[in-house]
């Protein structure tokens, strides 16, 4: 029926972006680690900075901890909803490149809303520590990533039959 089929589509455009957002999750969080050892931080540098969220300034100690998982979880979670909600807001376009701008650009605003409002009211330590090229470089590479999902809904679609 066509309420069956509307109800399957939304499910693997749902899944495709859950997918994407949590693999550009980790990609943006491999290139923030790799950022902080270049600068000679701590490799876990980002995920305790996400973690003064729940820990406050105690996450910033380096090197790996028990609220490193948790700042690392929080970055996932929240990549994994912001996937899902460029899947269903660009479900319809088609066109790669502009996919890819899309998602650079949503990350961009997505950084610029964090940067001033969410972290400076929830967070602040994010706020002070956070290097902000580096953020915005984690970002562009998010975003950029989120164009992919259209691939991740193909396959679903054909795994499913």
């Amino acid at each position: 029926s066509e309420t069956h089929h509307a109800r399957m589509s939304a499910m693997f455009t749902m899944l495709a972006g859950l997918q994407t957002g949590i693999l550009s999750g980790i990609w943006m969080l491999l290139l923030l680690s790799l950022i902080s050892l270049r600068h000679g931080r701590s490799v876990w540098s980002a995920s305790n900075l996400f973690a003064t969220l729940f820990y406050g300034e105690e996450a910033l100690r380096r090197g790996l901890r028990w609220f490193t998982l948790s700042g690392a979880s929080l970055h996932l979670v929240v990549s994994a909803l912001l996937g899902i909600l460029f899947a269903f807001a660009t479900s319809s376009i088609e066109n790669r490149t502009y996919l890819r701008l899309l998602g650079v650009g949503s990350a961009i605003a997505w950084y610029w809303i964090c940067d001033e409002w969410l972290w400076e009211n929830w967070t602040p330590y994010l706020s002070l520590y956070a290097a902000r090229f580096d953020m915005v470089a984690g970002h562009m590479l998010f975003g950029y990533l989120l164009a992919a999902y259209p691939r991740y809904r193909r396959a679903l679609v054909a795994v499913a039959g």
